[in-house]
């Protein structure tokens, strides 16, 4: 883990000092506030509530409320189903999640994949992260992101990357790399908070 931050770190000093700019080498880095509360129904459902006031906060205010059920299928795979709505473009949305957990050479690996589907717009948007979980407080794996329209292939971004989240309590912070659209790379911090 030390070696792969450590390559990280290098190579983002290497394209700073070799640009004049920073935005000649990267995108504009994204915040995201992300909360989530609920309650449990029984041992296998719980009712979950989450709002994201923005894409990303440094932009406009986009609401987003989603309200729906995380089912515990199996000990490590949890499916969650949301229907929710954006406020400003006043559209209702559906998403899918799907949580495996599972261990391979004495680490625990979390899976989360989402999809989400507008249904006025036929937009969307995809995310996927797998971390080995490292400590109680720190994970580390790979991700990718994208969003676009479904109805045309050509409108989608796509990015992918890695990320280390770091767990205190209930904050979690998830800081990524992602290279979005084989072009530049961008940082982002997603910050959850769980009620």
């Amino acid at each position: 883990m030390r070696s792969f931050s450590s390559l990280l770190i290098a190579a983002v000093l290497l394209l700073s000092l070799s640009s004049p700019s920073w935005a000649d080498v990267f995108h504009p880095p994204r915040t995201i506030l992300l909360a989530h509360a609920g309650v449990d129904l029984n041992d296998s459902v719980r009712l979950e509530y989450r709002f994201i006031p923005s894409g990303d906060l440094t932009g406009a205010w986009d609401p987003q409320s989603f309200l729906g059920a995380k089912i515990k299928v199996k000990k490590d795979f949890i499916v969650e189903t949301y229907l929710g709505w954006v406020a400003l473009r006043n559209e209702p949305f559906a998403s899918l999640t799907l949580n495996p957990e599972f261990t391979t050479f004495g680490y625990k690996w979390y899976i989360w994949t989402e999809v989400d589907y507008r249904f006025l717009s036929k937009g969307g948007y995809y995310f996927a992260q797998a971390d080995v979980i490292v400590a109680d407080w720190l994970q580390v794996g790979p991700e990718c992101e994208g969003w676009g329209n479904y109805s045309s292939a050509s409108s989608w971004s796509h990015g992918a990357g890695g990320n280390l989240q770091f767990v205190f309590g209930k904050i979690q912070l998830d800081t990524a790399v992602q290279v979005r659209d084989l072009g530049k790379p961008q940082f982002i911090l997603r910050t959850h908070l769980f009620f």
